[in-house]
Formats: C-alpha cells, sequence, structure tokens
C-alpha cells in the first residue's frame, strides 16, 4: 500500500543555478611541465557571472508549474509564488498533501499562516 500514499504527496522545491562556473572548486590532472597548456587552463569569469534560481513542484500525477525566482526567497517571495503559480495548478488535485523542506522561508509564521488559510495540506 505504499504506493497508493506516494500517490498523494505533492513534492516541491527550488534549486538555483550557476551562471558560467560551479559552485565547487574546479580540478585540472596535467603532468608537470603542463600547467600552462591550453588544455590545462580553465576560463574563469570575475564576479562569478550570476546565478538564477527556480521553484517546482510535482505529484504521481502532473507536472507543476516551473517558476523563475528572480528575487530571494524569502516569504514574501515564497507566498506570491505559491499564491500565483501553485493555486491554480493544485485546484485541479485537491486532496493532495504539499511536501516542503524545513527552509526558513518555508516555515515562517507568515507563511504558514498563509498555507493555513489557503487550507492547503501540508505533510509534517
Amino acid at each position: 500500500m505504499i504506493g497508493k500514499r506516494n500517490e498523494k504527496i505533492l513534492w516541491s522545491d527550488e534549486s538555483r543555478f550557476a551562471l558560467f562556473k560551479s559552485d565547487g572548486y574546479a580540478r585540472v590532472w596535467h603532468k608537470a611541465g603542463e600547467a600552462y597548456n591550453n588544455n590545462c587552463i580553465q576560463f574563469i569569469l570575475k564576479f562569478s557571472g550570476g546565478s538564477v534560481m527556480f521553484w517546482g513542484c510535482f505529484s504521481w500525477y502532473d507536472v507543476g508549474p516551473l517558476v523563475v525566482v528572480e528575487q530571494t526567497l524569502n516569504s514574501e517571495e515564497y507566498v506570491n509564488v505559491l499564491s500565483n503559480n501553485f493555486i491554480p495548478w493544485v485546484r485541479n488535485y485537491p486532496n493532495l498533501i504539499f511536501q516542503q523542506d524545513g527552509a526558513s522561508c518555508y516555515t515562517s509564521s507568515y507563511t504558514t499562516w498563509w498555507i493555513e488559510s489557503h487550507r492547503i495540506l501540508v505533510l509534517n
């Protein structure tokens, strides 16, 4: 019966993607004397080149909206994402249980109040 319980979960999360470079260290292996060989040099961009953040959700039944988050994802911005994108989509699936992680913008008193006032079931 595990499958039936999982069918009721609406999974969500956000991810940030760095543009032009990795968030981690780049390592280049080279032989002695090849340090300045073009194959051993990595292009870098000063000031990181920026990033882009997305928020999205999906369920057993469908993929929800993929939203570009243009500001810092604080409580107010998160509620805007839910209000403008999530609510219109989730109306088609009234019995789903919304899953979100413990990020502070998800668990703030404002977000909690907003979610409760819209009668969204949340996975503990």
